[in-house]
């Protein structure tokens, strides 16, 4: 990991406190609204507190090590911070300053603080990390039938009143995988393995009932991953077994599940009736493709700053947008984003905003890919990986990180496991 200063005998407490706090979000975090940011709030204001109270050069000693003995700190630190100051750029250019654009990107920012702190503690936590990822969608699934039933949840699909089905669908499916990462593990006890398996399958069943597509594909990128880090087998038995296994678990899903059954025969379906050149009636992936082309257009129109603060709508008659785009999509798209988080930042903040958001999962995805060729054997790190893994797929078809509390709770949860996959790396 890195050097401890003295005073980091001291922090103890704290330590603790913001542990408790951080690993208490994600077990509510997709059942009790406000939950999340409510939690990265206060572990926030005791880690300010923790850096106030220190002396100056134990300060400065601590932020020095941080990076001396991990080089690939900046990994991390770079893509937390870059948000931020993507939307002051925009912001400055757009002359637009609207707060609450801040509101997400400074959350990154500001869980710099967090993982600094962090940096400082000596005992692990590894565990901790592996009891709340199984437990979460365990949890999800007990008590989401005693949450009121409203908004959202008045749907026919199952999500919660606060969260769109897509989003409560990816996040499920998310902890899923990092519950089979996490079941699959050797080093783990008896009692995590059984609650790793119960996380498994109840994120899974609570993503299918969802009806939502976001995230599928990654879960063959997990398992990828699993057989790169926990066998020997060379490439090109690897890439076979992954898209065996894939083939056959998704034969199986779709042969038993009729929610399985109906999306995927619908998305294939819209994909082959997708027309390149002419108006496309709307369907749920043929939407998607014309939002791509939509928001790569209105990228082209401002590169540098972006759409933020400005209405687009003024080309949305344009014929590289008119000729395949419905005029309800083309209207509809202002209000419900681009279904894709890596175009709807595009279209926000132009090639900055784009760079930021493929930063946000690829450069993490290469500091545990990193931390694993110094230690194969580190749980943390592969499911650090998992973790971006899902997150990079599931913004292909959906703004998941978009929002407040899903943007907190990727912070939160890229804090955690960096912080074990440092703990690993000593």
């Amino acid at each position: 990991m890195f050097l401890l200063t003295d005073s980091s005998k001291n922090f103890s407490a704290e330590i603790r406190i913001v542990l408790i706090f951080l690993c208490a979000a994600p077990l509510l975090s997709v059942l009790v609204k406000g939950w999340v940011s409510g939690c990265f709030i206060l572990a926030l204001l005791v880690c300010i507190y923790a850096v106030i109270k220190e002396n100056s050069k134990d300060r400065y000693c601590q932020f020095r090590n941080f990076f001396k003995k991990n080089r690939l700190n900046w990994l991390i630190l770079f893509p937390l911070a870059l948000p931020f100051f993507v939307v002051l750029f925009s912001s400055l250019i757009n002359d637009s300053f609207i707060l609450r654009n801040f509101d997400g990107p400074s959350r990154y920012l500001l869980s710099i603080i967090i993982l600094f702190v962090l940096s400082y503690q000596r005992f692990s936590i590894k565990n901790m990390i592996i009891n709340v990822i199984a437990l979460t969608p365990l949890l999800t699934l007990i008590f989401i039938n005693f949450i009121e039933k409203k908004d959202w949840s008045n749907s026919e699909r199952l999500t919660i009143y606060f969260i769109d089905p897509l989003v409560f669908g990816s996040i499920c499916l998310t902890f899923s995988a990092l519950s089979l990462v996490i079941f699959l593990s050797k080093n783990i006890q008896r009692y995590q393995k059984i609650l790793s398996l119960f996380g498994l399958i109840s994120g899974f069943y609570l993503s299918i009932e969802s009806e939502s597509r976001t995230g599928w594909l990654g879960f063959p990128v997990v398992i990828m991953f699993l057989l790169i880090y926990r066998t020997k087998l060379n490439m090109f038995i690897i890439a076979f077994c992954a898209i065996a296994i894939t083939f056959f678990a998704g034969l199986t899903l779709y042969k038993t599940s009729s929610i399985f059954e109906k999306r995927l025969d619908a998305f294939v379906s819209d994909i082959l009736e997708y027309k390149w050149n002419e108006i496309n009636i709307n369907t749920s992936a043929g939407e998607r493709i014309s939002y791509i082309r939509m928001g790569w257009y209105y990228m082209t129109l401002r590169p540098l700053s972006g759409w933020e603060g400005l209405d687009f709508l003024a080309h949305k008659d344009d014929v590289s947008i008119a000729s395949h785009a419905s005029p309800e999509i083309r209207i509809g798209v202002k209000y419900g984003g681009f279904h894709n988080e890596y175009i709807n930042s595009a279209v926000k903040y132009g090639l900055p905003g784009l760079l930021y958001s493929l930063f946000l999962v690829f450069l993490p995805a290469i500091f545990f890919i990193k931390s694993l060729s110094i230690n194969r054997e580190s749980l943390p790190a592969l499911t650090g990986l998992s973790l971006t893994s899902m997150y990079a797929i599931s913004c292909l078809s959906y703004q998941v990180l978009d929002f407040k509390f899903t943007i907190t709770l990727y912070a939160i949860l890229l804090v955690l496991l960096v912080t074990a996959t440092n703990e690993d790396s000593k």
